[in-house]
């Protein structure tokens, strides 16, 4: 025998020790005990019901839960993956795309499959808004190449301004925040990019 079938043998001869105490020492009539033991049978499945009711919705509100920490965790990692990959273009002032069958790597494949990482985990509307914002940023870019040194003031407000911008949309997408869209952007890159050139 097992040890779960030995205690539930304990337990079934100790309910009928505790019940034929009571009837021998008559604690309870043998009239009324009956409607006593059903009464307290009807309670403890009710009781049960309950619990079972209960456990089950905390169950789905903590798996639910659990589930959204690893969606913001994963948003996050792929956010940050992309912005990491984004800054590398940026910093070599060039989307490289190398001929095919080339070793070097290839930027824009990259970039392709981190917008398609993103596209994974977020909504639809920030997918499409975060890369009409990468495709501003790579067009400020292109625009800096063919006109050089002399509006560099001006490459640099557009560029804060739009990575200020897919910054913003990422954030609403990861913490539900509803701000607008341009007017802290805008601000903030006049001011970075004002303090920067005010010094030169």
């Amino acid at each position: 025998m097992s040890s779960k079938t030995t205690w539930q043998y304990w337990v079934l001869l100790f309910a009928l020790l505790v019940l034929g105490a009571s009837i021998i020492f008559q604690i309870f009539n043998v009239d009324t005990l009956l409607n006593r033991l059903y009464g307290s049978l009807i309670g403890v499945v009710l009781t049960a019901i309950v619990t079972v009711f209960l456990l089950q919705g905390q169950m789905q509100s903590q798996e639910k839960r659990e589930k959204s920490v690893k969606v913001f965790e994963k948003k996050q990692l792929v956010y940050h993956d992309f912005l990491v990959h984004l800054d590398r273009i940026l910093q070599d002032g060039k989307l490289a795309i190398p001929e095919r069958g080339s070793d070097e790597p290839n930027e824009l494949i990259e970039l392709i499959l981190q917008l398609g990482y993103i596209k994974l985990h977020a909504q639809e509307a920030h997918t499409r808004a975060i890369t009409e914002q990468v495709t501003k940023i790579l067009g400020i870019l292109r625009q800096e190449q063919m006109q050089g040194v002399d509006s560099e003031r001006t490459f640099y407000k557009s560029l804060a301004e739009e990575i200020f911008l897919l910054v913003t949309i990422m954030r609403r997408d990861l913490y539900d925040h509803n701000e607008q869209l341009g007017d802290s952007s805008e601000k903030l890159a006049l001011n970075l990019v004002g303090a920067v050139f005010s010094q030169r």
